[in-house]
């Protein structure tokens, strides 16, 4: 005959079942944090440094013949090599064409794209031209200016303001193709102001009327 015996549960109170319930939760929510943080930690970004840098920068570059043709100068530079880019601060650019005048830019801010193809100035631009024959000296101000080697250009997409004697001329575009013969440019709403030049003196005894 068998026999069976019974077996008796412990007796388990609110406390104790709260106590299991919050054990249970605390253990789960544990678990699931340990399986899903390495897939949300993400490494901190990587600071973006120069592979090279260079203090007080000047440089010149010659034709065939070794004459100068442009010299760049600036207080630092830093070089991106991945990036294929460089970095200017103070940045200084003279273009020398002594036919047209030579012309010499300066900004805050430089870049220097593809090895030297395209030199872009940030901040304060201005330019400035040389007298030359019968051309007066004149000035140019923007906020930004690219500078393109091989085509003699330098274009800007903001508003420029350029001043030559008592003249000044605005425009919100400009091109400026600075290689002989030197020419201008300029697209959108462009506005001149002419000072009429002061008439000379009459010679002593003479009159105007």
């Amino acid at each position: 005959m068998l026999h069976f015996s019974h077996f008796h549960l412990p007796s388990v109170n609110s406390r104790q079942l709260l106590l299991a319930m919050s054990f249970a939760i605390t253990g789960g929510w544990a678990w699931w944090h340990l399986h899903t943080a390495p897939s949300t930690i993400t490494a901190p970004p990587r600071p973006r440094l120069p592979d090279h840098q260079v203090w007080q920068l000047t440089a010149v570059e010659t034709d065939a013949n070794g004459q100068p043709l442009r010299q760049l100068s600036a207080s630092q530079v830093q070089h991106f090599v991945a990036e294929n880019l460089s970095e200017l601060t103070q940045p200084r650019v003279a273009l020398l064409h002594a036919t047209d005048g030579n012309w010499t830019a300066r900004a805050d801010q430089g870049l220097i794209f593809q090895s030297g193809a395209q030199i872009r100035l940030l901040g304060n631009v201005e330019i400035n031209r040389a007298a030359v024959a019968h051309q007066r000296p004149l000035q140019l101000f923007t906020t930004q200016l690219d500078l393109w080697r091989e085509q003699a250009l330098a274009a800007t997409e903001q508003p420029v303001r350029i001043i030559s004697g008592a003249d000044t001329l605005t425009a919100p575009t400009m091109q400026l193709w600075y290689a002989h013969p030197a020419r201008l440019t300029f697209h959108g709403r462009t506005q001149l102001q002419i000072t009429p030049a002061a008439a000379p003196a009459p010679p002593s005894g003479e009159s105007l009327l």
